[in-house]
């Protein structure tokens, strides 16, 4: 169902088709035609009809266009770390897990090294806990987060406890250089 015919939007609009643009002709109309016009813009349009409930809202610049393309390539690339993390293990090098998490959330400026002590103090098991937790959460319609990256945080540190490191066994060296361990 389409809001406007074009040559409607041609009297209001007579500029409405650009060269420069990345998209064709016949996109660019599709979005004319279907997109809802700014309030008080339509006022010459009235004759067209009432727009439905059902209708579609489209952004028209083109740099919306090119933003949604880069967002698509994005959350590919997320997706992809996120499967690559499940299948890490206690064994896998921190540095794969870090980068991994940083292609997640991205790089804070105030912590550069955020991901890596994260890696460093989390088994992977706990990192994809809260992953799978924030997956959910998204899917079930909860509150967008504004900054992903902290809540993650904030869940790993409040309700997972960190990695257990070995002990390190002390070691003394007598007048005879020969190392002996204390067995205290």
């Amino acid at each position: 169902m389409t809001l406007y015919r074009i040559e409607d939007v041609k009297k209001k609009y007579p500029n409405w088709f650009s060269a420069d643009s990345e998209l064709t002709y016949d996109e660019q109309k599709w979005i004319w035609e279907n997109s809802l016009l700014p309030e008080g813009n339509n006022k010459g349009l009235e004759q067209v009809g009432k727009q439905d409930s059902t209708s579609i809202s489209l952004i028209r610049s083109v740099s919306g266009i090119r933003n949604l393309k880069e967002n698509v390539n994005e959350n590919r690339q997320k997706n992809e770390a996120i499967k690559d993390l499940q299948d890490y293990t206690y064994k896998t090098p921190l540095k794969f897990i870090a980068i991994k998490l940083e292609t997640i959330f991205g790089i804070w400026d105030k912590k550069p090294f955020h991901w890596i002590y994260i890696a460093e103090n989390y088994t992977p098991k706990a990192i994809n806990s809260v992953l799978r937790e924030m997956r959910k959460r998204k899917e079930n319609g909860g509150m967008p987060l504004e900054i992903p990256g902290a809540y993650f945080t904030k869940v790993l540190t409040k309700y997972h406890s960190k990695r257990k490191l070995p002990k390190r066994k002390e070691i003394a060296y007598t007048n005879g250089g020969i190392k002996q361990q204390n067995n205290e």
